[in-house]
């Protein structure tokens, strides 16, 4: 099912895209303005899945110029800010993913045992492509999912196959991630439950128009809720140059104008 673009109704993606959003915008008040606080990035861990989930499941492998734009204007404010010019943002990791999805997915589920394989290649690939770009195959591997998921009736490997590479995906992001941020013991178990859920919600996310709810929510929430489903590149960007201008003006997380870095 793809629902049209602009519909008047609540839909399931404007619920997950918000929760996404919100999760996001958590982990970056905590970087920017609360370092010492691990719980607010332990929050932003349940919302790369979600995002890079969709840009598997989605039907479109839309590059168009507003997203290279978008990205490259958040890659020059962070350069003005100090930022380091590598990783590049998270918006080219998705570029570059739905340049190469299809190609990838088929590969990947041709068999169980390139499944297996195409995992283990893009988990030793992890650390040098998150040099890179935010995320590298991480975002891959999730996106992997959300294609998988999509696609599930379509693919050369079963259905059980395919659960276990998402349990494994799962299980492999939450650790990684856990490892990159060194949290304490109960923020890593925070974290892997958080992830685990997310992932969990995502394999039976299904496109949906809430028609009926939609006259029972209070207009204002609705329209926020949509706001925030529907124009969340556009709220991740405009946030993060917020954000960078105001850490590099106070001297924030060693931002600082006009200094040059080129990895973080």
């Amino acid at each position: 099912m793809q629902l049209k673009y602009g519909t008047p109704y609540l839909t399931t993606y404007d619920l997950v895209k918000t929760l996404a959003l919100v999760l996001m915008l958590l982990d970056h008040i905590g970087y920017y303005f609360y370092p010492d606080n691990e719980w607010y990035r332990v929050a932003g861990r349940g919302s790369i899945p979600i995002w890079a989930f969709l840009v598997g499941y989605a039907q479109s492998r839309d590059v168009s110029k507003n997203l290279w734009l978008w990205a490259s204007a958040l890659l020059v404010v962070n350069l003005v800010c100090g930022g380091p010019l590598l990783p590049v943002n998270v918006l080219f990791t998705f570029l570059f993913i739905r340049l190469i999805l299809d190609r990838i997915a088929r590969m990947t589920f041709s068999g169980w045992e390139i499944m297996v394989y195409s995992f283990i290649a893009m988990g030793v690939l992890l650390v040098p492509t998150m040099l890179m770009s935010e995320y590298g195959t991480g975002a891959l591997l999730l996106a992997l999912c959300g294609y998988a998921v999509r696609h599930a009736d379509d693919l050369k490997i079963s259905r059980r196959a395919q659960q276990g590479f998402i349990i494994c995906v799962t299980a492999f992001h939450a650790l990684s991630q856990n490892m990159l941020f060194d949290f304490g013991m109960l923020e890593s178990k925070a974290a892997a439950f958080l992830t685990g859920a997310v992932m969990l919600m995502m394999y039976f996310f299904k496109p949906v128009e809430f028609i009926s709810a939609s006259g029972k929510i209070p207009r204002p929430v609705t329209a926020l809720l949509q706001f925030m489903g529907r124009y969340t590149m556009e709220i991740y960007v405009i946030h993060l140059i917020i954000l960078k201008l105001i850490a590099a003006y106070y001297g924030l997380v060693e931002y600082q104008f006009f200094r040059f870095n080129l990895v973080a």
